[in-house]
């Protein structure tokens, strides 16, 4: 009769666990799961069995990467472009591989103030161009400086809508032009996905624009958490198309809705692709322990020390090991 109250005991405490896990808003069911067995898993193995962490407990060795290494997706691009092109050189779009628009070109404008700006630009053509001049110099003459994003909006929009570009493009173009545009990338890309709602690469310029816009809204509670539930589900849909891009875990675990849930998204993320940008999943990781178990967090920052070795890495060690607390500051790249 003992062993029937404890057989039912535990049984009854795992069903609680687990419906505690499934009230999560719009997760996956795929999603929620993954990050349920996963902890119950590292419980189990850690506590009872001792089977080593995948990442604390592993032998890691520095790694050497190529000059012409990009941070923005590491080993893999799938999804990063449309039709999983191979991204060309950084020159050729501006930062973010993710806002590349191909056969378009970088333009450097140089202002009457000294001022230096690059951005995307559709390919020249004399109509264009013309049309462009015309409008950008009478917008900086009565400023001599570089457009404003208002401006840049209004040229673009203007010139968009005179060439039928897709919207999917414009949305591009804005994301690549700075934050203060990024409300209008969301519009376009809002717009594309809802024109082609099953296309990877859409769906991820969506989800990217609409994490920003978390960002954008710290003033505004109700907004912030609104965008983030947005992002959320656009990645646990992405991760459901294909879990095996790390990027891709990497943004969802910005915005998951789960402590529990970011913390395994960050794992995964790594172990996908432990150089996407250098290692900086494991810093995360640290930090999202540093205020329950501080020993697992200078672990993590130790693995990272090892397959990059950085100063900012030892900075934070010191910080947590001397001052029990995070460190705010300092670089590592």
């Amino acid at each position: 009769m003992i062993h029937r109250i404890e057989t039912f005991t535990l049984l009854l405490t795992l069903v609680i666990l687990l419906v505690g896990y499934s009230g999560c808003g719009q997760k996956t069911a795929s999603t929620t799961r993954l990050g349920v067995e996963r902890l119950d898993k590292q419980h189990s193995t850690d506590t009872l069995t001792g089977t080593k962490d995948p990442i604390l407990d592993v032998k890691l060795e520095r790694i050497e990467l190529p000059a012409d290494f990009n941070p923005y997706y590491g080993k893999s691009y799938f999804g990063i472009t449309e039709n999983n092109q191979e991204p060309p050189s950084p020159d050729a779009y501006a930062a973010d591989p993710l806002f590349w628009i191909p056969g378009w070109e970088i333009r450097t404008e140089c202002y009457p103030n000294g001022e230096v700006e690059s951005y995307q630009v559709l390919p020249s053509s004399e109509t264009r161009e013309a049309h462009r001049e015309r409008l950008t110099a009478s917008m900086i003459e009565k400023q001599g400086g570089p457009l404003t994003d208002a401006q840049k909006t209004e040229i673009g929009e203007t010139i968009f809508a005179a060439d039928g570009l897709s919207n999917l493009y414009v949305a591009k173009y804005f994301a690549s032009l700075g934050s203060g545009a990024k409300s209008t990338a969301l519009l376009y890309a809002e717009k594309a996905h809802e024109e082609n709602p099953d296309d990877f690469h859409t769906l991820w310029v969506l989800a990217h624009l609409q994490y920003v816009q978390c960002s954008r809204h710290l003033e505004n509670y109700e907004l912030e958490k609104k965008y983030e539930r947005l992002a959320a589900s656009s990645y646990q849909r992405l991760i459901d198309m294909n879990p095996n891009v790390a990027r891709v875990w990497y943004e969802y675990a910005k915005v998951a809705p789960f402590r529990a849930e970011a913390i395994t998204a960050y794992e995964k993320s790594f172990e996908l692709d432990p150089t996407l940008y250098y290692g900086d999943s494991l810093e995360r990781l640290a930090r999202m322990h540093a205020d329950l178990d501080k020993k697992k967090a200078v672990a993590y920052l130790k693995q990272w020390d090892v397959i990059f070795p950085n100063k900012h890495a030892l900075f934070l060690i010191e910080g947590i090991e001397e001052d029990g607390g995070w460190r705010v500051g300092g670089h590592h790249r």
